[in-house]
């Protein structure tokens, strides 16, 4: 074998050495354990390395396990179709410490909160009821949630949820019951991101409105219209 062939094979093998290592370096990550503290709806929880929580590229990534412990949320997996399923508790609201309700002639709308005051940070328990109390059953034709809530604070600072109309039929049989919750994730728009809590409200006076926007027939008239609407206000401090 000549001199300049064997430099040839030479430099072949180490550029297919030097593309094989880069190619290997590709699927490497190089991240740091995190060591700051996390918090489960105020609470601080007990964190250990097992899974441990990384850090990469100004980022925090959470493995899934780690994220149920943390969250009480149910996993499961299937591994034949390599599916994930999260299933979130569904939390008993419990006894109110303020309520307050309104009624026409087809139902009573009733909205409640745990509690008056709340502390900074604190997990905020806002739900609502509508109520059919007529011994006749009524069909009413309203959008994706038939109750919104509408947030306000002290300062006159407003939120309003935006919901299309659907065109979703409901039939109520007498004593049937609509239940919904305030679900945090409003926070984040009524906060704009603005805050490093986003999920929770700022100290301050609230007013929460629920809301219940529906018809009585199908195709909407100013006459068919109904518009029912119960208040409550709380603190946060």
């Amino acid at each position: 074998m000549t001199m300049r062939r064997k430099t040839i094979l030479l430099a072949l093998a180490l550029l297919l050495l030097i593309a094989t290592t880069a190619a290997a370096a590709t699927d490497i990550v190089k991240a740091r354990i995190f060591k700051g503290s996390v918090f489960v709806n105020n609470t601080p929880a007990q964190l250990n390395d097992d899974p441990p929580i990384l850090s990469y590229n100004g980022r925090t990534y959470v493995p899934l396990r780690k994220f149920s412990e943390l969250t009480r949320t149910y996993v499961g997996y299937d591994e034949e179709s390599q599916s994930i399923y999260l299933d979130l508790p569904v939390e008993n609201m419990g006894k109110s410490e303020i309520h307050s309700k309104t009624s026409n002639d087809e139902f009573t709308l009733s909205i409640f909160s745990g509690k008056s005051v709340y502390k900074e940070g604190e997990p905020i328990k806002v739900w609502s009821r509508l109520t059919r109390d007529s011994d006749q059953p009524v069909t009413i034709y309203h959008g994706g949630a038939l109750v919104l809530y509408h947030i306000v604070d002290g300062n006159g600072f407003q939120n309003y949820p935006f919901s299309s109309f659907e065109g979703i039929t409901s039939t109520f049989q007498p004593g049937d019951e609509y239940n919904s919750n305030l679900n945090p994730s409003q926070f984040l728009s009524f906060n704009r991101n603005e805050t490093k809590h986003p999920a929770k409200l700022p100290k301050g006076t609230y007013t929460i409105t629920a809301e219940a926007n529906y018809n009585i027939e199908r195709y909407s008239t100013l006459e068919s219209k109904r518009i029912l609407k119960a208040s409550i206000e709380f603190k946060v401090e």
